[in-house]
């Protein structure tokens, strides 16, 4: 799936974070980089599952192990059956409450449409910051 990113998966060990998503200006990265944590199932319903959306419970120890990180993480699930990608970010949950991430199929789908979303979570929270332009508006150059 080519959707303005370069992935570089980390390893086959079934521990830790598993590839670094680093957001590409046309064919040049940008060091702005995103922590990706993929969980993949065969073919099952995820919880509550309806056309509009479902539930995913995140485990506390790895809850707490995303917390920890120094770049925004993102939880993609992947449903080999059909072939979906669904993704969140992990940035701002806090509390036990929020273990139980609410997914809109629509909104949360991994597809091109998602890509100047997942590029906003790499903008600076404090400071100045900096402006990432939209990458999918991008004008046809008269060339």
């Amino acid at each position: 799936m080519r959707i303005g990113f370069q992935f570089d998966g980390r390893s086959r060990l079934e521990a830790g974070i598993d590839g670094i998503a680093e957001v590409m200006d046309g064919d040049q990265p940008t060091v702005k980089m995103i922590a990706v944590q993929v969980k993949a199932s065969e073919s099952s319903a995820y919880a509550g599952e309806t056309e509009a959306g479902f539930t995913y419970r995140v485990r506390a120890s790895d809850f707490d192990y995303w917390r920890g990180s120094n770049l925004p993480v993102i939880l993609v699930l992947y449903r080999l059956s059909d072939d979906t990608f669904f993704w969140k970010s992990l940035e701002n949950l806090v509390g036990e409450a929020e273990r139980t991430l609410q997914f809109n199929k629509p909104r949360d789908v991994l597809d091109a449409g998602a890509k100047d979303r997942l590029a906003a979570l790499t903008v600076a929270k404090q400071g100045h910051g900096y402006y990432v332009p939209p990458l999918g508006s991008r004008a046809s150059s008269p060339h």
